[in-house]
Order: C-alpha cells, then structure tokens, then sequence
C-alpha cells in the first residue's frame, strides 16, 4: 500500500513538475525570439560556430544541475532561438552526466585526478557527439516547437496563452507516457550484484553496462555513491563510470520525451552516437586508471 502510494506521488510529481518546466522551456523560448535575440543576449551560444558552439554548450550543461528529463524542455528552448542543433546536442550530453555537486562528490571519494579524468571524458562525448550530431543534414529531422502563428511581429497575452495551451496538448500524452515509465523504473534499480555480474564478461563488459545504463533512470549525483561501492569491490572503473554515464545521460523516459521534439531517425542517431563515444570512453578509461 505505501509503495503504491510512494508511486502515485512520484507520478504526480514528475507530470507536474514536466509540465512547469515545458511551460517555463516555451516562455523562454518565445522570449529569446521575440526579445532577447533584438539585445544579442543569446550570443553566448549562438554566436559560436562549429567547435566553439559545442564547447559553449557542453560548458553550459556542465554548470547546470539538471536530471536527463529536465534538460529535454530546456533543449527544445534552444532550438527555438539561433542556437544551432550541433550546440544545443552538447548541452543535452554535459547536463545531466556532470554537475558542480555531484563533481564535489566525485572528488571526496575517488580524489582529484579521477574527478578530472570523468570532466575529460564528459566533454569530449559531449563535443565530439554534439559536432557529429548537429551535422546540417540531421537539421531537417528537428519537429517545428512552439506552435505560435509568427506574425513577424511580438505575440501578445492571447496568442501567448493560445500558443502555449496548444504546445502543453502536443506534449501531454507523452509527459504522462514519460512519467509512468520513470515511475516503474524508480521502483527498479539494478543492483550492485547485477553490475558486478557484468564486468565479467571481458572485453565484453563495457558495451553491456552501457546498454544497461541506457535502459534505466538515475541521477548523476544519486549513482556516485554507488560507482564508488562497485569500484571497491573491483569493478573496473572505466567500466563503472561508462554505465554512469550512460544511466544519468539518456535513460529511457528522457528519451521517449525527446521523440517528441526530434525524429526517430535523429534520436536512433543520438542513442548510436552517444553509446559508441560511452563505450570509448569506458575503454579508454579502464586503460589510464588500471
């Protein structure tokens, strides 16, 4: 009975707090169009081209403490100003894989040179992935965002609300489709023994603790902790740290909330992309900290 209940309030909890952040994603983005963009306020991004836009980007994520699925309304903010595809990808791989918390986490109990060898091993799947991704041929494959009838002109209160009324009923099927599979996936976690049961299968174990991380939904700073009890165990780190990345980078309602905003084809690219620069990374890392 109070697990049910636990599971009912985490539902209501992430609809509702969805539905804030999708209404607070489309206010800014309607803002930096009409208004911001006048002042070149969003210079920081989009002014930056090719490399030095994802750069910005991954930065961006790096310094913003958000979760996979709260980073979706944000990005799709993005591609409603000038912020290219390329930039706005960066960001959506740094966010939810690093934070200033969690970083002071990974510091006090893997020390400086692993917290450093993790921010490398971020940035570079967020800048390499976001530089192959914003590509200008997987541009088309971004679905129009904020439904407002552009006049040219700024809206006013009722074409605001108008707007926003129709964006909120595109996007409550799938919050809510979102939110049930969050919920089901709180309740489910792998455990450290089904982690371990991986790592020893060789050569083999990486690209499994990647798709695992992939199927399932956790917090960067939540999975510290337990990367840290694995790799007392033994478990390699480099194959701890690609399932980290992986479980607090894509996750499946985060996913299933970015079908929305993008095309399956450029989500299938996105899933690719980040899964073979994660499983590098795992390889390349359990080589410097073996």
């Amino acid at each position: 009975m109070f697990a049910n209940l636990y599971g009912l309030r985490y539902f209501a909890a992430f609809t509702a707090g969805m539905v804030v952040l999708y209404t607070l994603a489309f206010v800014l983005g309607v803002r930096l169009k009409y208004f911001l963009s006048e002042a070149r306020v969003e210079r920081f991004l989009a002014g930056k081209p090719g490399i030095l836009g994802n750069v910005a980007g991954a930065v961006l994520g790096a310094a913003t403490p958000f979760c996979s699925c709260t980073t979706i309304p944000i990005f799709s903010g993005m591609l409603e100003t000038n912020v290219g595809l390329g930039t706005a990808m960066s960001f959506l791989i740094a966010s939810p894989t690093i934070n200033p918390p969690g970083l002071i986490l990974l510091w006090t109990l893997f020390g400086w040179r692993t917290m450093a060898l993790y921010v490398a091993a971020v940035f570079f799947a967020a800048i390499v992935g976001g530089s192959i991704l914003g590509q200008g041929s997987l541009g088309r494959y971004v679905y129009e965002i904020f439904l407002l009838d552009d006049g040219g002109g700024r809206p006013n209160a009722k074409e605001m609300l108008g707007g926003l009324l129709r964006f909120l009923r595109a996007f409550v099927g799938i919050i809510l489709f979102a939110g049930l599979v969050a919920t089901l996936l709180k309740g489910w976690k792998p455990t450290e023994g089904t982690i371990e049961s991986f790592s020893s299968l060789g050569l083999a174990a990486v690209p499994a603790v990647v798709l695992l991380g992939m199927l399932v939904y956790g917090d960067f700073i939540l999975l510290v902790p337990i990367a840290h009890s694995l790799i007392l165990k033994g478990v390699p780190e480099g194959t701890v740290f690609a399932f980290i990345m992986a479980a607090s980078g894509v996750g499946v309602p985060s996913l299933i909330l970015l079908s929305k905003i993008v095309h399956k084809k450029l989500l299938l690219y996105y899933v690719g992309v980040l899964a073979a620069l994660l499983i590098l990374l795992g390889y390349a890392m359990n080589g410097v900290l073996s």
